[in-house]
């Protein structure tokens, strides 16, 4: 069955006809009311992968909560933490279609994660602007445009 599944897949993925992409979308549109009635958590993981295909850069509050609850060293952020900072520097979280909120969040911890030590052996972690100094460097990296960083690549 998987192998009629992957060669169907790959025809309409292949196809320059619509009808077979509206044919396979209303197939998978009774799959997904079937998981969502029978499974919501497995439905909610998989409508979390396919909203990616929105952004640029994303990532589901799940994932994001799981890559930050892993970085060693610990993510000084929590989202709370994160947002409300992000609320006072009056920063904005998302840039629709390129990044979500999620990503940035994950990003701005992983450059403290990775680089707080440095920033610290340095000086710059006592800047007033050092919150938006680390928002800058998770923009350059979100808005990479060379498109070689992707934040689902790089975390997950």
């Amino acid at each position: 069955m998987k192998e009629r599944y992957d060669a169907l897949y790959k025809y309409m993925a292949e196809s320059k006809d619509p009808k077979n992409m509206m044919l396979f979308g209303q197939v998978m549109t009774e799959l997904m009311e079937k998981a969502i009635k029978d499974n919501p958590s497995f439905a909610e993981k998989e409508i979390d992968k396919l909203e990616a295909m929105m952004w640029n850069q994303y990532l589901s509050r799940g994932e994001a909560e799981e890559v930050v609850k892993q970085m060693q060293p610990r993510a000084p952020w929590s989202f709370n933490e994160w947002e409300k900072a992000m609320q006072q520097n009056e920063l904005p979280t998302s840039e629709e279609g390129n990044y979500n909120c999620y990503a940035l969040w994950v990003v701005m911890n992983g450059i403290m994660s990775d680089d707080g030590e440095t920033f610290v052996k340095y000086g710059i972690s006592t800047s007033d602007d050092f919150f938006k100094f680390v928002h800058d460097l998770a923009i350059n990296k979100l808005e990479d445009e060379d498109g070689i960083y992707n934040v689902r690549d790089y975390y997950l």
